[in-house]
């Protein structure tokens, strides 16, 4: 049980690669750090990859949870304070945590390492019909799509990827985007093009998902023309993108224009004393790798702004 006087060298935000990687960090370095998640276990978005994970230096693993794994094996090798199922509130002035229970913690810094969460389409159905025929993950799930029809929705890798993928399985796939053009990256538009049971319906933009027990249909509108159409399908799944979990800094540091936090080159907000790392403040390239990178800058940045502190008193 955490003490509401209990002061921290640093307090770390977000249990994932990069909230992870900030505690070892900070532990190595000889700081006394506080890893809070709001989840009940740590791992963060690497517990949601059920794919293998072949691009991360030195490591590979069979999926998320794997490399999660690992990377809790290396914090144990250190001490330090760690707790799960908490939500919090910072107070940049003070450089405190209120814990959801009232509770309060302080640290001479703060690492905000809260990551991003999957964009929803905000349409009627979208959460009547969770677990009710709109997929988590494709990799996961693939095997429930056999013999069914599958729209996707959106146009970057992520759409593609899981069309390629699901392809393999499912009746029928729809691509669903908005655009006539897609992000994607090649190899993915050329795999999914070469499956003859995947169907592009671009210029359109999806306006509700219905049924009964489970998704039967999607009603999607001609952005061009305005013209409605249906989609039967069985299964859908969401691939608009991602947004930063930013929420506990917002009108407090520089975000940018889609949210993620602003950090200067040792990853410390506009907010001195606090500090961002991982996918939140990284828009350009969220990947494991960079997570644990800009979480052992922060530490480092932390680290000898304490001891110029120390000097100086």
């Amino acid at each position: 049980m955490l003490d509401v006087a209990d002061e921290y060298d640093v307090v770390i935000i977000g249990g994932g690669p990069a909230g992870l990687s900030a505690a070892i960090w900070c532990a190595d370095l000889g700081l006394a750090p506080l890893l809070i998640e709001k989840e009940s276990e740590f791992g963060g978005q690497l517990l949601s990859i059920y794919n293998p994970i072949v691009n991360y230096p030195a490591v590979q693993a069979a999926n998320g949870r794997e490399l999660a794994d690992a990377f809790i094996r290396s914090a144990n090798n250190f001490e330090f304070k760690r707790i799960t199922g908490e939500t919090v509130a910072i107070d940049a002035a003070t450089l405190t945590a209120e814990l959801k229970d009232g509770r309060r913690v302080s640290g001479k810094a703060i690492v905000l390492a809260t990551g991003v969460s999957r964009r929803g389409l905000g349409i009627p159905g979208e959460m009547d019909f969770q677990g009710k025929g709109i997929l988590t993950s494709g990799a996961k799930e693939r095997e429930r799509v056999k013999g069914k029809r599958v729209v996707i929705i959106g146009g970057g890798d992520a759409a593609l990827e899981n069309a390629v993928m699901l392809g393999e399985h499912a009746d029928m796939v729809f691509i669903v985007h908005r655009r006539a053009e897609f992000t994607a990256r090649d190899e993915f538009m050329a795999q999914a093009r070469q499956n003859q049971r995947v169907e592009f319906i671009t210029g359109a933009k999806v306006e509700s998902i219905e049924g009964g027990d489970a998704v039967e249909r999607i009603i999607v509108r001609d952005i061009n023309t305005g013209e409605p159409s249906v989609i039967e399908a069985h299964n859908i799944l969401i691939r608009i993108g991602v947004e930063p979990n930013s929420q506990l800094l917002s009108g407090k540091a520089d975000l940018d224009a889609a949210g993620y936090v602003k950090v200067n080159t040792v990853c410390e907000t506009s907010i001195s004393g606090i500090y961002a790392v991982g996918d939140v403040a990284n828009p350009v390239s969220p990947t494991i790798s960079t997570a644990a990178g800009s979480a052992a800058t922060a530490a480092k940045s932390i680290f000898k702004l304490l001891q110029t502190n120390d000097k100086q008193r």
